[in-house]
């Protein structure tokens, strides 16, 4: 009887094992085609996240550079230059400057002896830049722009613009510079309104700013100990970006502080209005991104138990 009941048995589990066989492996292709997919899926995503946040980016820096092109042309502001803006004009006009700017930090104006003549910050007048990067450049002719950084001009984190005056009388001859500090944390509150997430961004989700020599531009509210343009990625584990980052638009895996990530980025060419070619990569952690696959795995192994039930019944 026993040798029965035990052959009885054995029928059944085969019975099983055969029931649930083809569901197992459909099940298992199934999950795996669904998985790459959504990965392709959200590869693309973050990729074209990346794209259109380094676009937006690209955009309000060039804006301002253009703007300060133009102002470098204006008539009284060279003429002005030359006479130690006497009369305060330029010193007006700055400040009516920064007033519509929304992003300006600081703007002002030296002479080609290398004195601040006019400033939207009242400790800067007078003060003597002659040795400054930006004054060297405006001497030769040649705009410059600075890296985001603590500026010891200003005391805050800011990104410098420069353009030459010339004399309005010969547009040879150098006359001045004219100069604009951005407002860094601004722009990187900005960067930080990028939604990786649903809600927002966090260890799970979020954006990063870095130049082409690793540097921190922009990170996200939880990561700390930063400072823009001197803090290196791999001094808070992201040194792993270079890794996948290989063509001006594209995606990978990377392992972040011990955490798997998928990783969309977008690189800048280097252009007149910045200092470096940038890198703006975008991260979701993997058990995120892949979180929607878990109903159709519980949807696998709940069918794979009631066809076992059935099958034994």
């Amino acid at each position: 009887m026993a040798l029965k009941l035990n052959i009885r048995w054995q029928l059944a589990l085969v019975s099983v094992a055969l029931s649930l066989l083809p569901i197992v492996v459909v099940g298992i292709l199934a999950y795996q085609i669904a998985r790459a997919a959504l990965e392709e899926r959200i590869r693309f995503n973050l990729e074209t996240l990346a794209f259109q946040s380094d676009e937006k980016l690209d955009r309000l820096l060039l804006d301002h550079h253009q703007n300060l092109a133009v102002w470098s042309q204006l008539g009284f502001v060279r003429d002005d230059a030359v006479t130690g803006d006497a009369d305060g004009r330029i010193q007006q006009f700055l400040q009516e400057a920064k007033r519509n700017t929304d992003v300006a930090q600081e703007f002002w104006v030296a002479n080609a002896a290398g004195t601040v003549i006019a400033s939207t910050l009242p400790s800067l007048r007078g003060r003597e830049v002659g040795d400054r990067e930006f004054l060297q450049a405006a001497r030769r002719g040649e705009p410059w722009v600075g890296s985001p950084a603590l500026q010891d001009l200003t005391g805050r984190v800011g990104m410098p613009l420069a353009f030459p005056l010339h004399a309005s009388f010969d547009r040879s001859k150098p006359v001045g510079v004219i100069v604009a500090v951005l407002d860094w944390p601004k722009i990187v509150s900005i960067l930080q309104a990028v939604r990786v997430l649903p809600e927002g961004q966090d260890e799970r989700g979020y954006l990063v700013l870095a130049s082409s020599q690793g540097a921190i531009l922009a990170a996200p509210p939880f990561l700390t100990g930063w400072e823009p343009g001197r803090t290196r990625l791999s001094a808070l584990g992201l040194d792993a970006f270079d890794s996948i980052v290989d063509r001006p638009v594209g995606s990978g895996e990377v392992e972040v502080r011990d955490a798997k990530y998928l990783a969309g980025y977008a690189t800048t060419e280097p252009r007149p209005h910045l200092p470096d070619a940038w890198r703006t990569i975008l991260l979701m952690r993997t058990d995120v991104a892949f979180a929607p696959l878990g109903n159709l795995l519980w949807a696998i192994i709940l069918l794979s138990i009631v066809l076992a039930a059935l099958a034994a019944a």
